[in-house]
Parts: C-alpha cells; structure tokens; sequence
C-alpha cells in the first residue's frame, strides 16, 4: 500500500504507517502507543508533540482503508455519483473493487489493456476513466470494466494503428 499512500500525499514517504513513529528508542517514547496500531490522532501541541492518541480506534482504521481505496482506484464520490481514476501500480494486469449502497451492487473490474485480464471483462460495461455512474440508475447487480493503459514495454512491442496497413 505504499505506492497508494505515496500517490495520495505527492511522492512523500508514507505517513500513514505507524511503524516510523518508533524507530529509535526516544521516538518510541514520544509516541508512547503501540507502533502496530493506527493511532486516531496524534498530537501537536505540547506537552505531548508526537504522542498517539485513541489506539485501537476503529474509526482511524476506517478512514485509512477509505483513504487507500480512494487513492488506489482514484474513486471520487459525490452525491449519487461515483467515478474513478485509478492509480494502480503498472505491475497489477487487474483489480477488482465491490461496491454496496443502497441495497444495490456495484463491481468494477480494472484490467490492463492487452492482458488475459482483460480478455475476462468481455460483456460488461466499458467505464472510462473520470466517467461517472449514478447509484441511483444501477440495478441490483451492476459489473462495469474500466481498462488500463497497457505497460509501456508493452505498448511499444504492440504494432501502432498508424504503421498498420
């Protein structure tokens, strides 16, 4: 999850990991929480500059896990729409996101272009990227397949439109 986290706060080491909060003896004494848990806060005024706080919050675990899912698929929900702009990594040929709201379900295959993946996604609804659904038109069941660009060696070993004759 790195790589999304990265994504999300512009290439800057992940922030969102406990684990660096610990990583000498003085640091562990400031944080003063398990470093294994994400903490729901942590403090920025003194006394307690760098204390966690609200260890085993399940609401910090939460939006961790929203924050991940919006950074990897680049999901934007507003309202009764819902789109995406994923930011897979290159080496992922497929992904698969389920969705639940409103007694309605929604699955999103992401396959990369040219992959066995994407050969898996025939018959279901081509999303592009930044396109919007709306909940509120889905039936129960809704699969749609957005497709990835394919990996650059890829694409470069692939015959062009142009030169094809």
């Amino acid at each position: 999850m790195d790589w999304a986290t990265r994504s999300a706060t512009g290439g800057r080491r992940n922030p969102w990991r406990p684990a660096h909060r610990t990583r000498d003896p003085e640091a562990a004494r400031v944080y003063a929480i398990e470093p294994y848990v994400l903490a729901g806060d942590v403090y920025t005024e003194p006394p307690y500059v760098g204390r966690g706080g609200w260890s085993w919050y399940t609401g910090s675990a939460a939006w961790l896990h929203r924050a991940a899912i919006e950074a990897m698929f680049g999901m934007q929900q507003r309202s009764d729409a819902i789109s995406f702009e994923p930011r897979l990594p290159s080496h992922w040929d497929r992904a698969v996101l389920r969705l639940q709201r409103d007694g309605r379900t929604l699955t999103v295959i992401f396959a990369r272009a040219g992959s066995e993946a994407a050969k898996a996604t025939a018959g279901a609804t081509v999303l592009r990227p930044g396109e919007a659904l709306h909940w509120s038109t889905l039936g129960t069941e809704t699969t749609v397949a957005l497709p990835l660009p394919a990996r650059a060696a890829d694409a470069a070993r692939a015959p062009s439109a142009m030169g094809a004759r």
